[in-house]
């Protein structure tokens, strides 16, 4: 008759009191043939996203573009993978205070005039802007370049006022 111990040494387990091979073990864990400190280094990087959203507070004070939102996800994941749990972030030339735990803006950080410090944050991130070329933040660049050589072109577009 098998005991537990058996199966677990079916397994290739270390057997109890065998400390020393655990660490071992645990360093051969892999994803999708990357280690997990391969992949931690990966998400420090912004090579990989959680694809988790980040959302606004209703108390926030503050409203942002889905552009904004997912570049602030971006900026999340990397906090999130250096151990912030609540994070100031340089967004379009705001800081915008974030609960990275629960993905959620919680409103705008203001320097106070009298050099007062701003406490609360155990990190401070940039959210990158979007690459040239991808989506709503391109075509926004793209349009405002246009506005001043052309108003009837950004009219026809729909974009202008009339």
């Amino acid at each position: 008759m098998k005991t537990a111990t058996d199966f677990l040494r079916g397994l290739g387990l270390p057997r109890a009191g065998s400390i020393g091979q655990a660490p071992a073990l645990l360093g051969r864990a892999e994803i999708g043939g990357a280690s997990f400190a391969e992949l931690l280094g990966k998400v420090k990087a912004g090579e990989i996203s959680s694809g988790l959203p980040v959302v606004v507070s209703k108390d926030a004070g503050i409203e942002l573009t889905e552009d904004q939102l997912a570049r602030l996800a971006h900026a999340a994941d990397k906090a999130q993978a250096a151990g912030v749990t609540r994070a100031l972030v340089e967004l379009d030339g705001k800081w915008v205070m974030l609960d990275v735990g629960v993905r959620e803006v919680t409103g705008i950080a203001e320097l106070s005039e009298d050099g007062a410090a701003l406490t609360g944050f155990d990190g401070v991130v940039k959210a990158l802007p979007a690459p040239l070329g991808s989506g709503t933040a391109h075509a926004e660049r793209v349009l405002s370049t246009l506005a001043p050589r052309s108003p009837d072109l950004l009219r026809m577009l729909g974009v202008a006022k009339r």
